[in-house]
């Protein structure tokens, strides 16, 4: 018997909602050898809502690339923490961000963050989402 090795490949893809569940997208990180420990990670998020009356008209689509990207720094940011203590250092730093962002209670919010080291999986999710995991 033959044995197949198959090497996943993490890129960044952003998928267009439609106008009524607001804006989505889905990013996945890879650590580029720095740190290989920690592995993957991947954001995904929808905001329903859109504007924040309380923030002068400003469009909060943003707001999911910048959860985004404030996650891979803090994951990344100390190469030799467990998966575990990097995920939770996220969490922390991502909490702060999104509390300031959603004080207006029509402004919904469901994003998951996965991180995928060896043979560990950490996931986080806040809002409607589903989660399953298959082999």
């Amino acid at each position: 018997m033959e044995k197949i090795f198959i090497n996943p490949v993490s890129k960044e893809i952003i998928a267009k909602g439609n106008a009524k569940e607001g804006p989505v997208d889905l990013f996945s990180y890879d650590n580029n050898g720095n740190g290989r420990t920690l592995g993957s990670l991947y954001v995904v998020g929808n905001i329903q809502g859109g504007v924040d009356v309380n923030s002068d008209d400003i469009d909060v689509g943003y707001v999911l690339n910048l959860v985004a990207s404030l996650a891979k720094r803090e994951y990344y940011a100390d190469s030799d923490a467990s998966p575990k203590d990097a995920f939770s250092s996220a969490l922390k730093k991502i909490n702060g961000v999104v509390e300031e962002f959603f004080k207006n209670k029509e402004t919904k919010i469901n994003i998951g963050i996965f991180a995928v080291a060896g043979d560990q999986i950490h996931i986080s999710k806040l809002g409607k989402f589903k989660i399953l995991l298959a082999r």
